[in-house]
């Protein structure tokens, strides 16, 4: 079988889901290929049927200009025609449903339109958000839809310290209580909402640790507003690199994913995969992972984040301290599987070479 994915292996160091996801589907003989709709279509592509796997469309509203947007709009209608004409198919999994930064707001109800109205198959990572998708892109709603979870990130980044050793080495006390959110911060994430519930906690040994980069200068001077001096929150506005994401998990009792909008979370599962409880919105697949990992892991609140949401989390996760979390049902080799098979049903006339 011929795979070829926007992105597959290119994202890996923003986020390696996708390089986890192929390159085990590679492991078990799939040919999967790097591809995005800036190649130029030739002829030779429809020698032999391909299944296309797209993620994050709605990255191309990210192009710096209208023109280029525009273009790119047109040339991926054009591939679409192409791959419909050549016995392609085409996967889509929904990871968001809308792109939480754009140049070109103007442009999201076009290129969704385009995409939900021509793919062959859809791909959730849960019931939940599932139904949220078909909520937001009526026209998917009659296409063939998988379930498949996100996988788990156990193994892709360092993780050997230990929580006395990472407080040690953030000045912590070494029997505080710690929440962290880590990770790139954006106006989606809703983190003066987090720092404003976390000051509303009058224990003066509870710490929010804040690390990760702030493109959005408005925004690292709001949460800096909000944060008000407070020695308690510890707001570190760089790129989280390797040793101080262990760190900040590592030393940390709960991780708070305070985001609007909530679909999917990676974070989620980069924080369980650290075996750190997590503090979530009841929204998009966030339920049905609760129920997955199970309730002493996965923690949620309904509406505005408040302080009394972090109080009740904060008691009740001691409750997983040492343990770890069972996350069998998140291994690549499952997801892979599942994917495969979803391959399999919408192209059953390809097979896959054994390796």
């Amino acid at each position: 079988m011929r795979v070829r994915a926007w992105p597959a292996f290119a994202s890996r160091t923003r986020n390696p889901y996708n390089w986890l996801l192929y390159t085990t589907l590679r492991d078990m003989g799939v040919e999967v290929d790097e591809w995005s709709p800036a190649e130029s279509i030739t002829p030779g592509d429809s020698e032999e049927p391909t299944v296309y796997h797209l993620h994050w469309p709605e990255h191309l509203l990210l192009l710096p200009s209208a023109a280029q947007a525009n273009e790119m709009l047109v040339r991926l209608g054009d591939w679409f025609d192409h791959a419909r004409a050549n016995g392609h198919k085409v996967f889509w999994t929904v990871h968001s449903l809308k792109q939480q930064r754009t140049h070109h707001p103007e442009l999201e109800r076009p290129l969704f339109d385009l995409v939900t109205r021509r793919v062959d198959a859809v791909i959730h990572m849960s019931d939940g958000a599932r139904g949220a998708a078909e909520h937001a892109f009526p026209a998917i709603r009659n296409k063939p839809s998988f379930v498949i979870p996100h996988g788990h990130y156990r193994d892709v980044y360092p993780n050997a310290i230990s929580r006395e050793d990472a407080r040690r080495a953030l000045d912590l006390p070494s029997d505080a209580t710690v929440m962290a959110f880590v990770g790139c911060m954006r106006y989606n994430k809703n983190l003066p909402s987090l720092v404003r519930a976390m000051r509303g906690l009058a224990d003066p040994n509870t710490f929010l640790l804040l690390h990760g980069e702030v493109p959005d200068r408005t925004l690292a001077a709001e949460i800096a507003f909000m944060a008000g001096g407070d020695q308690r929150v510890r707001f570190t506005p760089i790129r989280v690199e390797e040793n101080a994401l262990q760190r900040n998990l590592k030393a940390a009792d709960l991780v708070v994913l305070p985001y609007t909008n909530l679909l999917n979370s990676g974070a989620a599962m980069l924080g369980l995969s650290f075996d750190r409880p997590v503090l979530v919105p009841a929204s998009g697949a966030m339920p049905d992972l609760q129920e997955a990992v199970g309730r002493d892991w996965v923690f949620t609140y309904q509406g505005e984040l408040s302080g009394v949401d972090l109080a009740v989390a904060l008691e009740a996760c001691t409750a997983v301290r040492d343990r770890h979390a069972d996350l069998s049902f998140a291994s690549w080799d499952r997801i892979a599987a599942k994917t495969l098979d979803a391959y399999r049903e919408i192209t059953p006339q390809v097979e896959v070479t054994s390796v």
